[in-house]
């Protein structure tokens, strides 16, 4: 439970941040600098593990597993990492159009989130078969009803 709270406070936060940055760089700027802190902290973790010998196994193990995969898998994989880098590019342009516009930031959040839900819904329906029951439907129409009253009223 910790941990959904943690998420929820950094998902508050993150937001609130890349207003005031994007006050100072545009988006392209954020992404590129967020990627790169990104692999500066993911390089000095792998170091402190390597130094301190508790990730030889595993990454033996991991570079065993990707040099089996078929081709299959690796053009999956890279659809994979070009989609994760659309939706984080596609967010930070929505914050920085979004709050020009002067949206606040609980409306941008929350209308994405139900987005979210919505099309992980309509996912879960198409391509999963999964069964929903009529309370599941209601909770999807008033979430509908929601975003049209967030964002245009």
């Amino acid at each position: 439970m910790l941990l959904y709270i943690l998420i929820g406070l950094l998902g508050s936060i993150l937001p609130a941040m890349e207003k005031k940055l994007f006050k100072i760089y545009n988006y392209n700027n954020i992404l590129l600098l967020r990627f790169l802190l990104g692999l500066i902290c993911i390089t000095f973790i792998v170091l402190y593990n390597i130094i301190n010998n508790s990730i030889n196994k595993s990454i033996g193990y991991s570079l065993k597993q990707l040099t089996k995969l078929s081709f299959k898998s690796w053009i999956y994989l890279l659809f994979y990492s070009l989609l994760a880098f659309t939706h984080l590019y596609t967010i930070l342009y929505i914050f920085n159009k979004d709050m020009k516009l002067k949206y606040s930031i609980s409306q941008i959040i929350t209308i994405m989130m139900i987005i979210t839900i919505i099309t992980t819904f309509i996912i879960d329906i198409i391509i999963f078969k999964h069964k929903f029951n009529l309370y599941n439907y209601i909770g999807i129409s008033m979430l509908l009803f929601g975003i049209i009253l967030m964002r245009y009223f």
